[in-house]
């Protein structure tokens, strides 16, 4: 004889994604930064992360130098704002010996992501790593490195024969550029000035900001933009400075 019972109701259970509050962060500002941070924490609410206002400094720890702030405050993703930029250095005699460069003040902004992919590397699968006297004393031995040429805030470390590959000689301008495939390094052949750079000279420094103590000047190489000494970000020269261990701060 037939079950007469009824058959047991089929439950459907709706589960949630999950969200990722780091890639949350990331997708945030990519898209709509640079962004004051009560606007991000609310923006990071309606994306579904949890209790972001007392979750924000533990994220930021998490993040490390991807996020960064403009001097108004204002939250920006760096791998974004500075993708494609491109950041110079002059040569000198102990850069071509070592095949190391000074993080600061020329590769700062670009260095400080050597540890968020992709820039963690070059493109041609070499490390992009940034050395410190005071804690890669075996690595710094290996490669006849004295540490005195290490500069305080970190150098730059590149494959043995990197420059030499290049055609590089001292006083030569190199070009750091930040791509999809990691970082890239070339020599820069020619350069010149544009018309807006030359014009901008003759202006006044704006309310709020210091004079330049070293000439900020904009080279350009394939439509690129290029700076001997200061990195130019939308028309406005900035530097880098660390704050809070973890984040940037831009400003001239």
């Amino acid at each position: 004889m037939a079950d007469a019972r009824p058959s047991p109701r089929h439950r459907v259970f709706i589960v949630a994604e999950a969200v990722d509050p780091i890639q949350s962060f990331a997708d945030i500002l990519a898209e709509h930064g640079p962004l004051p941070e009560d606007d991000l924490i609310r923006r990071l609410d309606a994306a579904g992360v949890a209790d972001p206002e007392d979750a924000f400094d533990g994220l930021l720890d998490q993040i490390g130098a991807a996020a960064g702030q403009l001097v108004d405050e204002r939250w920006v993703w760096l791998p974004t704002l500075l993708a494609g930029r491109v950041f110079t250095h002059r040569l000198s005699s102990d850069d071509l010996t070592h095949d190391i460069l000074p993080t600061i003040p020329d590769l700062a902004p670009a260095t400080a992501l050597c540890d968020t992919e992709p820039f963690t590397h070059f493109a041609d699968g070499s490390q992009a790593y940034v050395a410190l006297a005071s804690f890669d004393h075996e690595l710094l031995s290996e490669r006849g490195i004295p540490p005195d040429f290490v500069d305080p805030s970190g150098s730059l470390l590149l494959a043995p024969g990197t420059l030499a590959a290049l055609g590089a000689s001292v006083g030569d301008l190199v070009a750091l550029r930040l791509t999809t495939d990691g970082m890239t390094i070339e020599r820069v052949d020619a350069v010149e000035i544009p018309r807006w750079e030359r014009d901008s000279r003759r202006c006044s420094t704006p309310p709020n900001r210091r004079p330049l103590d070293r000439p900020a000047r904009i080279d350009r190489l394939s439509g690129q933009e290029f700076t001997g000494h200061t990195q130019v970000v939308c028309g406005v020269p900035f530097d880098a400075l660390p704050v809070r261990g973890h984040q940037t701060w831009f400003g001239a």
